[in-house]
């Protein structure tokens, strides 16, 4: 018995929740899984800015509400769009089926299988979108952290050209928390590393002015000598007399007045 290149990839029955007719080699978003009894299916549909998790289509198109088989292995075969060639990171293009290049993507073109029809070879990145970035912040740089409450910025995405050893700044960009008190790449050239943690990008920095606790209002009191004499004022032209007594102040961190 003859053995089909695609037994070499791992397939899943899927339902097309799109409301449209998916592609041949479409990268599909997944939304979620329905119970088919002995056989799960996931649920799928077109990719967005929010999707973390996708499939790839196989060779066939897949009407609306109809069923197919996603592939879900280390390696993809898909349609890519613009120009990627070998070595070139991918995404899944928002409001599209097919990948785009982005230097933040999840996806690593292997080789391109078909230029005409814009087929290639991925492999996803087995850290999904992880690893390290160098960027840029923007002016300003990236907001400190104000309780539980991140900061974060825009920053571009910088690489270096391989031939003149140079960095140079990328199309793409991504979102970057900051998650010390203090603003991070706020000067001269603003740049930074930022490494995937968690489910998003963290600058990379030491945080030297978080005390750790919350500082109390601090306490003091103070006594002014009494007067002996009442002190007499000349305005000219009219002419008053004041008298100043004993007078005290306190205070602490909660409230204080005169007597």
């Amino acid at each position: 018995m003859s053995k089909s290149v695609w037994d070499n990839y791992f397939w899943i029955p899927f339902r097309n929740d799109s409301g449209e007719t998916i592609p041949a080699y479409s990268s599909v978003k997944i939304t979620g899984v329905v119970s088919g009894g002995a056989r799960t299916t996931l649920t799928v549909d077109k990719p967005d800015s929010s999707a973390t998790m996708f499939a790839t289509t196989g060779p066939f198109s897949v009407p609306a509400d109809a069923y197919g088989s996603a592939c879900v292995s280390v390696h993809r075969v898909a349609k890519f769009t613009g120009s990627v060639s070998s070595g070139n990171r991918c995404k899944p293009k928002s409001a599209d089926w097919v990948l785009e290049e982005d230097s933040s993507g999840q996806f690593v073109c292997l080789g391109v299988i078909d230029s005409t029809k814009s087929l290639g070879l991925f492999i996803q990145d087995q850290v999904s979108s992880g690893g390290v970035k160098f960027v840029k912040a923007p002016s300003g740089g990236i907001p400190g952290r104000v309780g539980t409450l991140l900061g974060y910025a825009n920053c571009t995405i910088w690489t270096e050209a391989s031939s003149t050893k140079q960095i140079q700044a990328s199309t793409d960009t991504i979102t970057v928390f900051n998650w010390t008190t203090s603003p991070v790449c706020v000067n001269g050239d603003r740049y930074g590393i930022a490494a995937w943690c968690n489910s998003a990008w963290y600058i990379i920095a030491e945080d030297c002015n978080d005390e750790g606790s919350t500082i109390l209002p601090g306490t003091g009191s103070g006594t002014l000598k009494a007067l002996s004499d009442f002190t007499e004022t000349t305005i000219y032209p009219a002419t008053g007399t004041s008298g100043y007594y004993d007078m005290r102040f306190t205070g602490t961190g909660t409230g204080g007045g005169f007597e």
